[in-house]
């Protein structure tokens, strides 16, 4: 195979990409680009319909050589003819390759559902910069492919930035990302068995300057709000709080008692500027955090947030730990909110006023429908009330989260276990776990590849006692649109549901709802007990049509639901129902041990 001719040394950031280099990075180039567009042209009508060619007329001297040589970059100790595989549906894009005098060949690749035009050029010996993705945020990444020269010359490649890019071989099967599962099904003949440079389609986006200026409904003030409960560790002993206020307030404090005290305990929390300037209205605020400790399990807290200021406190809430020792206990769980918020405010409000005992909240992915803007966020939070400030969100991360081309936005609003896989790969509250009672919850992310976190996965599923154990994530392993079926998740994840015996997957994602049978190598399993049920469900208002899928117990679509998983310690069972918006009962299921 020719690529034991081929030596690449990745250098490893501390950071997913940190930048090297004494020059201003891509993502401070395009926040200053932001902020000049903003603070010149007022018109935010004019902001948002300017074309990526409009938008690179704005562009300094300085400006294009970042974003046209910095994105990725190497340095090689040969010569080398550099070519660079972009999504055909680029007109005029990378506006780099022409200005770089790359020249357009007669080549392509092709994938399962895109055709990528190959452009070259050569390099000498040294360093080789390549440029972003887009300024419009559209279609898949490049992807590179790298000859020697001198035939007879390996490669060798120092400083590969960033670091997560790795090699492979251009032959039919092979992906041309590290984080994406798209198969190589067409390429070029004179380019077979070569260098293959993989690159992030999570980075696509990282440039994005077309159609992202927009005011926000709901700004910030000096009084807080989005008070949001989440888990940063153990459930029985902590409690993590956020919440936002507008620049002006440059601290925070939360102070908390328990439901019987009378003396309040207080907590200086974590504060961070949060820039957005593209949202026109309210482009700084301040976003605080805490992290509460050495709690008693199975107690309530009393809690308020403000900035100690007597006269800013917001009002009184309260939550609960999880108990010491196994007691019954009910969550919900919901799938993509994504579209339609207000409706989805209404379908939260009625299943936390019809479901007041239920311990905390599961969502599984697309909560917002533009994770990269903050007034969708705003809006999410607008729609949700205070019902996140009582009970904790648990969330996992869905395609629109990664919306921009990478979950910044996300990462903010909530402060989650960093207890995932050690890997650099996958940056730290993406995937995580928790146990609650006597049940263990597993977190994970179908946005990058999902090989990074399969061992982390088996090993938690291997080491707890819970007796019912969940998986939450996006991209459901069983489809309700067998076309777009995500099979390597069935394959890789579904023999370790099989082998540790997963009582339930809890998935987002195709706007439909969907429980198969349990299943067991991919196969209806004879009980529950002997297999994993997967649940598919949508709780906003985009619906897709089904197809009929063999191992399909309950479907149907266009209703929005929540799910009620309801366990009860005596008789070792978990009663599941799914109800729509108006309380109908629309699914249920009984799993007894």
């Amino acid at each position: 195979m020719l690529i034991k001719n081929v030596v690449i040394t990745l250098i490893f950031c501390s950071m997913a990409f940190a930048h090297v280099g004494e020059h201003a990075s891509i993502h401070d180039t395009v926040h200053n680009i932001k902020q000049r567009l903003r603070q010149k042209i007022f018109d935010i009508n004019r902001l948002q319909t300017m074309s990526a060619t409009e938008l690179h007329s704005h562009l300094t001297q300085e400006e294009r050589k970042i974003l046209g040589s910095e994105h990725l970059s190497f340095v090689t100790n040969t010569a080398l003819d550099v070519y660079v595989a972009k999504d055909i549906r680029f007109q005029d894009g990378p506006f780099w390759l022409q200005e770089r005098n790359f020249q357009k060949t007669s080549w392509t690749f092709a994938t399962n559902n895109t055709t990528y035009q190959v452009w070259k050029k050569t390099f000498p010996r040294g360093w080789v910069g390549l440029g972003v993705n887009s300024l419009s945020g559209d279609n898949k990444h490049y992807f590179v492919v790298l000859c020697a020269k001198d035939k007879k010359t390996n490669i060798k490649l120092d400083k590969v930035y960033p670091g997560q890019h790795n090699e492979g071989i251009v032959q039919i099967g092979e992906s041309p990302y590290v984080d994406f599962p798209d198969k190589l099904t067409q390429i070029p003949q004179e380019l077979q068995g070569k260098m293959l440079l993989r690159t992030m389609q999570e980075r696509s986006n990282v440039a994005k300057l077309a159609g992202i200026f927009t005011d926000t409904n709901y700004p910030a003030s000096i009084h807080p709000d989005q008070i949001v409960l989440t888990w940063g560790a153990d459930p029985r002993t902590t409690q993590s709080v956020q919440w936002r206020t507008s620049k002006e307030v440059n601290s925070g404090m939360v102070r908390y008692r328990e439901q019987s005290a009378t003396q309040w305990e207080f907590l200086q929390a974590k504060t961070k500027k949060l820039e957005t300037p593209e949202t026109v209205n309210d482009p700084v605020i301040n976003r605080h955090s805490a992290h509460l400790t050495n709690l008693k399990p199975g107690t309530t807290y009393q809690y308020s947030v403000g900035n100690g200021n007597s006269d800013n406190w917001s009002k009184t809430f309260e939550f609960t730990t999880a108990p010491q020792n196994p007691q019954s206990f009910s969550f919900v769980y919901m799938g993509d909110a994504q579209n339609g918020l207000d409706t989805w405010g209404k379908l939260l409000a009625n299943s936390f006023q019809a479901q007041p005992n239920a311990a905390f909240f599961v969502m599984a992915g697309d909560l917002v429908n533009k994770g990269a803007e903050r007034f969708d966020w705003d809006h999410f939070f607008h729609s949700a009330g205070d019902i996140f400030s009582q009970r904790p969100i648990v969330p996992a991360i869905g395609n629109h989260e990664m919306h921009g081309g990478y979950p910044t936005l996300y990462r903010e609003m909530f402060k989650l276990p960093r207890n995932g896989p050690d890997t650099t790969w996958i940056d730290p509250e993406r995937a995580y776990s928790f146990e609650y009672g006597n049940a263990c919850f597993i977190v994970l992310d179908t946005n990058t590849l999902i090989d990074f976190q399969t061992k982390w996965l088996e090993e938690r599923l291997k080491n707890t006692k819970a007796l019912w154990k969940f998986v939450i994530y996006h991209h459901p392993a069983y489809s309700p649109r067998p076309s777009i079926n995500n099979t390597y998740i069935s394959a890789v994840w579904g023999p370790i549901f099989d082998k540790y015996h997963v009582d339930v997957a809890l998935q987002g994602h195709d706007h439909s709802y969907m429980r198969t049978h349990p299943l067991k190598n991919h196969k209806k399993a004879p009980t529950a007990n002997e297999g994993t049920i997967y649940v598919v469900s949508v709780s906003g208002t985009k619906f897709y049509s089904q197809n009929p899928y063999k191992n399909g117990a309950v479907s149907f679509t266009n209703v929005s639901t929540y799910q009620l998983l309801d366990i009860q310690i005596e008789g070792r069972k978990l009663i599941y129902k799914a109800y729509d918006i108006n309380g109908v009962l629309k699914d249920e299921f009984v799993i007894e041990k």
